[in-house]
């Protein structure tokens, strides 16, 4: 046991001296020398988007563009859950395997392990599907939190679907009692191709290894894991009538979505390097392109994510932009939205000084968004944020993986696409304001105290009084 707290304390305090070497050693928002192809690109050429509007059309999307492939699927996530919406992608991805196409999947392993057994894996295997986890350094504490928050689907190097969508049935608005409001996008044009590129700089580091396949057939406990692996690649009854409902159900508006085409487009990715070397500037390029934009927004930036977890590199950051006049605007999720207490408890403490030098914040307030239709039998789910984005001044967005928390900027490898267009700009905006409209605004410490707790039950204002001051001492995980 004495041992045990040993080691604990150890990982502890050489993650949090990681993480301070990371953020105050260098500048870890100066990384241009190492911006290059394919982690960095930079397009003038006309690049068509579809924003995808709510979660059953992005699945629905993502099944179709599955389809659609006649060469090859690339297909790259951090969270992977084994329901009835990742079921429905296992079995379309293993068909077109068997069907000939090139077929590769490559999921961060601590945030599918659990779900995606190496009995399903085998099964994909089998069908053809070429299989990879990214980091399985699960039981070193220090390398396990170098995690790859990429999220994408690449079909024959011309089509990109990506945005900040994970897959798990919340995430596409099928759960029964939680679900998260993201925003994805169908990507064409010229930049797709070093989208694609750089899934195969992670597919071939040295942090993307194959699943150990099982050794062994025998016992009980085996037979049961590979039955339900088995149950899993098959599809069932319900898997039809779930197929059928969500097409029926997004019929419509797939024939409606917005669509834009912009003109000077950047996407940018980090390098797939962990431990000392991942938290340098050569391997740390996301977050030095997004600090870039926000302090050279003129009139305004708007933050809209998950998860704000407020640092001294980002309140720099914030008093700058601040400083010079243009306005700042965080949005995330309230108590009752979240989906990490942890978070909310942080960012609940730290926004209250800022309201008194400017800053304003909104809370999402934890319900359904009045433009979406529920999916049947979904009426009573709750409902929190997920998506990133951010807008620059009226004519700049950026959309992809990239949250605003230690996670984001020190730990995990993330992703971004920045388009300077203003009709882009206009589409992202409104999306915004609808969202807006489902929150509440903050302009004063007491508002957090008025607002904060809304809808919450006795025992969630438990949880929060009893994490809030812990929650501070790990924020540099969080």
């Amino acid at each position: 046991m004495k041992n045990l707290f040993n080691t604990t304390l150890f990982t502890v305090l050489l993650t949090w001296m990681s993480t301070l070497w990371a953020t105050s050693v260098f500048n870890p928002y100066d990384a241009s020398e190492y911006l290059e192809a394919p982690f960095y690109s930079h397009s003038q050429e006309p690049h068509h988007f579809t924003f995808l509007k709510t979660g059953p059309i992005a699945l629905q999307a993502r099944l179709d563009l599955i389809q659609s492939a006649q060469e090859s699927i690339e297909f790259e996530y951090f969270v992977f859950k084994v329901d009835k919406a990742g079921r429905l992608l296992l079995q379309a991805l293993a068909e077109r395997a068997r069907d000939g196409i090139d077929v590769k999947i490559m999921f961060d392993h601590f945030g599918s392990f659990t779900e995606v057994s190496k009995y399903l894996v085998e099964e994909l295997v089998e069908s053809g599907v070429e299989f990879k986890a990214y980091n399985q350094n699960i039981l070193n504490a220090y390398l396990a939190q170098f995690r790859n928050h990429r999220k994408m689907i690449v079909v024959d190097g011309e089509v990109a679907l990506t945005g900040g969508r994970n897959v798990s049935k919340r995430y596409f608005g099928v759960s029964e009692d939680y679900n998260l409001s993201d925003r994805d996008f169908i990507l064409r044009g010229p930049i797709v191709s070093d989208i694609r590129e750089s899934f195969y700089e992670y597919w071939n580091s040295e942090v993307a290894e194959p699943r150990d396949l099982p050794r062994r057939r025998r016992g009980f406990l085996r037979r049961l894991r590979m039955a339900k692996a088995q149950d899993t690649m098959t599809q069932r009854k319900d898997d039809d009538r779930f197929i059928q409902e969500l097409e029926e159900f997004v019929r419509d508006d797939l024939k409606d979505l917005p669509q834009a085409t912009c003109r000077n487009i950047t996407y940018v990715t980090d390098r797939p390097i962990i431990g000392r070397d991942g938290m340098q500037p050569y391997s740390r390029l996301a977050r030095s392109v997004v600090a870039d934009r926000i302090l050279n927004a003129q009139d305004r930036v708007y933050i809209e994510s998950p998860y704000i977890v407020f640092d001294r590199e980002k309140e720099v950051i914030f008093q700058q932009v601040l400083d010079r006049g243009a306005r700042l605007t965080l949005k995330s999720n309230s108590l009752k939205a979240t989906n990490v207490f942890p978070v909310t408890a942080v960012f609940y403490k730290h926004l209250m000084p800022w309201f008194e030098k400017g800053l304003d914040a909104y809370i999402f307030k934890g319900e359904e968004l009045a433009h979406h239709r529920s999916f049947p039998g979904m009426n009573d789910a709750d409902w929190g944020i997920h998506s990133k984005a951010m807008l620059f001044d009226d004519d700049e967005v950026m959309l992809g993986s990239f949250n605003f928390d230690p996670r984001t900027t020190v730990w995990n490898t993330e992703y971004a696409i920045f388009c300077k267009d203003q009709e882009v700009a206009s589409i992202i905006q409104e999306s915004v304001d609808k969202r807006l409209d489902h929150s509440f605004h903050l302009t004063h410490k007491d508002d957090i105290s008025e607002y904060g707790f809304e809808g919450t039950t006795f025992w969630q204002r438990i949880l929060y009084s009893t994490i809030r001051h812990p929650s501070d001492w790990i924020s540099f995980l969080l």
